[in-house]
């Protein structure tokens, strides 16, 4: 191996895979979190409103401001369902597990490619070649992944258009 062949390595390894390492973890960490929290306030919007009802139904209007418990009454179920559709809507887990998914095949690919500096020349660039190739095949496999996600999400028409003309 030569010192230019070395140097691409060093490169790539650092500018590239690393750096989609990071994006990976960073993507899939922020996908986990807004989940959780997705998931933290919808529980929390849905016992509300069965303590609510639970409340209503056992001092009805006793309740002081009992007016107001019945508006909240009719009010969090209908955000605690925008939150959890939210939460479908934005695919969080999902995402999660993909990023999750590349970010371990890449770590995967990148120990498994060994390159010692013992190679000869010739065979080091061809399986140094064969490493970029499964490297950006990976990660354009990912990125059709978005794509096709993209073509299957509707698109919202403005009012009043007609689809085609």
């Amino acid at each position: 191996m030569n010192d230019r062949d070395r140097q691409f390595r060093e490169l790539y390894e650092a500018e590239r895979v690393d750096d989609q390492l990071g994006y990976f973890r960073t993507a899939s960490r922020g996908h986990g979190r807004a989940d959780e929290r997705l998931i933290w306030v919808t529980a929390v919007l849905m016992f509300a409103a069965a303590a609510i009802s639970a409340a209503i139904g056992y001092k009805g209007d006793d309740l002081p401001f009992s007016q107001v418990w019945v508006v909240l009454a009719a009010i969090v179920p209908g955000v605690s369902a925008a939150v959890a559709a939210t939460r479908s809507l934005y695919e969080h887990e999902r995402n999660r597990t993909r990023y999750e998914n590349t970010r371990r095949d890449l770590e995967r690919l990148s120990a498994a490619t060994a390159l010692p500096a013992s190679l000869p020349d010739a065979e080091y660039r061809e399986t140094l070649a064969t490493y970029v190739s499964n490297v950006e095949s990976l990660l354009s496999r990912e990125h059709q992944q978005w794509v096709e996600v993209m073509k299957a999400v509707p698109r919202a028409q403005p009012p009043g258009d007609v689809e085609g003309g």
